[in-house]
């Protein structure tokens, strides 16, 4: 059996239910490594594919305060994991050395999305661009799909 995760990066995102959502569709080829699904962002953001090796898409909207970015990110996992073993294995530990520094502003490890385990955290960062240091809040989800 074979286990994904996918790992979304979002800033405050401002809704408007007066428009109509954009959508991302992944079918599964290349960077997507067999996994096939969408999502929907919001209208007055941009799109485009990903740079880095698992990062299949990048959304951005341009903020007067700042960028706010959502990354799709694939990876195929190097060992079985059983969904009910999901927050035992991305704990707050874990989340504290993926992203070292960073504050753990809230973590739920019995959150579902389309009815898949998901881990949801929001963290508080000081990021390093060029010469300057930015302060950022990032909500993480990792979801599991078999």
């Amino acid at each position: 059996m074979k286990y994904f995760t996918i790992l979304f990066f979002l800033g405050i995102t401002i809704i408007n239910y007066g428009q109509d959502w954009q959508k991302f569709s992944c079918d599964g080829t290349g960077r997507g490594m067999g996994l096939e699904f969408a999502l929907k962002y919001p209208p007055n953001w941009s799109s485009q594919e990903g740079m880095r090796p698992h990062m299949i898409e990048v959304m951005d909207y341009e903020d007067p305060l700042g960028t706010l970015q959502m990354g799709i990110y694939v990876r195929k996992l190097d060992f079985v994991l059983n969904p009910d073993d999901l927050g035992e294995v991305i704990d707050k530990k874990a989340i504290s050395s993926i992203f070292p520094g960073s504050e753990i502003i809230s973590y739920n490890d019995k959150a579902k999305v389309d009815g898949e385990k998901c881990i949801t955290a929001t963290i508080k960062t000081e990021l390093q661009i060029y010469d300057k240091s930015v302060n950022a809040i990032a909500k993480i989800n990792m979801i599991l799909w078999h």
